[in-house]
């Protein structure tokens, strides 16, 4: 992550030590998928860093993911997300795609039961979107599978690897295309996948090439 504001406080492997607002505690690294504490002594607290990409603070995850959109602003184009807080710019690299759905729980409150949503970036019901079994999507050559997101990130999020595994026994392959599901079985229902999210991972692919290594050049 790379903040912009009264001082560039973040590059690809440095923290700026001028900055004392609290978004300085957390360093994004492309490769090790790591967050890392910035070492800032009284805000230490606001994340703390641990692997696999999880900031613990759900109301800071919830405010951070609430202003991600995709970096339209000419700068950093190796950050391909954004995220507004006040006078700051906080640019985002992440590891293919800022939204990444984790769980499928039913009802968010009593009386919504068979309604399912899918909870996001580790911030549990702090963080949730309806989901759409029809609009899953699996993508040839990598087999990860992806979902429907706001349009401001790029309208499509990326199912962790432990939740397209649960899934995984529910897909069916009734089509030509024997590496694709065609169907998946959700709630007692057998329901066709439309692969809308094909064209969209299309059209993100130049917004993707630095998350995925696709581009193995890194500008400054």
């Amino acid at each position: 992550m790379l903040r912009e504001g009264e001082v560039t406080g973040y590059t690809r492997h440095d923290v700026s030590e001028k900055s004392d607002v609290f978004l300085k505690a957390a360093a994004f690294e492309e490769t090790l998928t790591t967050i890392r504490q910035a070492g800032v002594k009284k805000q230490a607290n606001f994340i703390r860093g641990v692997s696999e990409n999880v900031i613990l603070n759900k109301k800071f995850l919830a405010f951070l993911m609430s202003r991600v959109c995709v970096n339209e602003t000419g700068r950093y184009p190796h950050f391909p997300f954004l995220s507004l807080c006040g006078r700051e710019r906080n640019y985002i690299r992440c590891d293919d795609l800022p939204y990444v759905f984790t769980h499928v729980i039913e009802g968010k409150t009593e009386g919504e039961e068979g309604q399912y949503y899918l909870t996001y970036n580790h911030a549990g019901n702090a963080l949730t979107m309806p989901f759409q079994p029809s609009e899953i999507c699996m993508e040839v050559g990598t087999g990860r599978v992806y979902h429907p997101a706001p349009p401001r990130v790029g309208g499509v999020g990326l199912l962790r690897s432990k939740l397209a595994i649960q899934l995984a026994p529910h897909f069916l392959f009734h089509g030509d295309d024997d590496q694709l599901p065609s169907h998946i079985v959700w709630d007692g229902a057998e329901v066709k996948l439309q692969h809308s999210l094909v064209h969209t991972l299309t059209k993100l692919q130049h917004l993707r090439q630095y998350s995925l290594g696709l581009n193995g050049t890194l500008p400054n």
